[in-house]
């Protein structure tokens, strides 16, 4: 049997808010499944609350999750300390807030790289339909009046003789490399791989993400009550950046070996000094959660911050380079054109 693809992270989102709201209301596990199938547009969010409310009878939520396979591993075991705690709602606000942070960051990349890659996928078009159709309708011209090309425009000549001879070969590929990479986006292992490239060559931008997602699940399981043991160990497990994630296994080592949670917290490089110092104070005054929240939310901003950054950089480097390649090409055609109308 296939394994079931998991909601995503806004349908997630949307699911422990609505749960939330409904638990908090008095309204029982039935009734509030019931409600969100019957007020959900059609999708995976309204299929898995209808999955869920065909086994909800004398069973608990968490172990309903966990049956369907539509849902992380990190929401199951949340719920199910909810409901050992009593706190259920509010762990489901906690998890409709760390999923909807999560889908933000999602959103945000997806955004980044889509605007840079159409617009890459457009130029490279302009580029192809030049070489190809326009360009040896205006060589053919020069060849009669001027009698020869130059270097650069008999190259282009001979590339545009090429593509038009194997055109349709050339789309093929150009299919089945576009095909080839959304399929390899869906293998895991592949998306594995990429997740260690991207926390490599966008280190600070991994780890601010990475920061966020580790907060913000630390500050909802501290304040269901949990052990700051056992939420390290469980909120380990949602961060995808490996430095990070060796970042806090030498934190656990760290308290392991006898050191409290703030006093290994900035020297491990999970949090910067400062940071540790406010955790040292939410230790304190017991406001450790609030203090995690803050910096999940100021690393959830950072990270939206550069990435910003970084695709305002990106969009004028290819507009840059495509505009460059286009000139060569119009300037392989102009120039002699300008030749020969001088000796007329």
């Amino acid at each position: 049997m296939a394994k079931k693809k998991q909601l995503s992270y806004q349908d997630l989102a949307a699911f422990c808010r609505q749960m939330a709201l409904i638990l908090s209301s008095g309204v029982s596990y039935h009734d509030g499944l019931d409600i969100i199938a019957l007020d959900t547009e059609k999708g995976p969010l309204r299929q898995g609350a209808q999955e869920l409310l065909k086994n909800i009878e004398g069973n608990t939520l968490s172990a309903v999750m966990a049956s369907t396979g539509l849902f992380p591993a990190y929401a199951v075991k949340m719920t199910d300390i909810g409901e050992t705690t009593g706190r259920l709602d509010e762990v489901m606000a906690g998890l409709g807030d760390f999923y909807r942070r999560r889908w933000e960051v999602e959103k945000n990349i997806r955004s980044a790289v889509t605007f840079p890659l159409v617009m890459a996928i457009l130029m490279f078009s302009v580029i192809m339909v030049l070489i190809i159709k326009v360009l040896p309708v205006f060589y053919e011209i020069l060849e009669n009046f001027a009698g020869s090309l130059s270097g650069l425009a008999m190259g282009l000549m001979k590339v545009s003789n090429a593509l038009n001879a194997n055109l349709t070969v050339v789309l093929l590929l150009i299919a089945a490399f576009l095909g080839a990479c959304l399929v390899l986006a869906a293998v895991p292992a592949v998306r594995g791989f990429g997740l260690k490239l991207s926390s490599v060559l966008f280190k600070k931008i991994s780890r601010h993400i990475a920061s966020a997602s580790f907060n913000g699940s630390m500050a909802m399981m501290v304040k269901s009550g949990m052990d700051i043991d056992d939420a390290l160990a469980l909120a380990a497990g949602v961060i995808d950046d490996p430095s990070y994630s060796r970042d806090v296994t030498l934190l656990q080592e760290k308290m392991k070996d006898g050191s409290s949670f703030a006093a290994a917290a900035a020297k491990t490089g999970v949090y910067t000094n400062a940071q540790g110092a406010m955790l040292a104070l939410g230790v304190k005054t017991g406001s450790l959660d609030g203090v995690m929240s803050q910096i999940a939310e100021e690393s959830n901003q950072e990270s939206e911050d550069r990435i910003s950054a970084l695709l305002s950089m990106v969009e004028p480097i290819i507009a840059a380079v495509f505009s460059v390649l286009v000139a060569l090409i119009l300037l392989s055609v102009i120039l002699p054109l300008m030749g020969v109308m001088s000796s007329l």
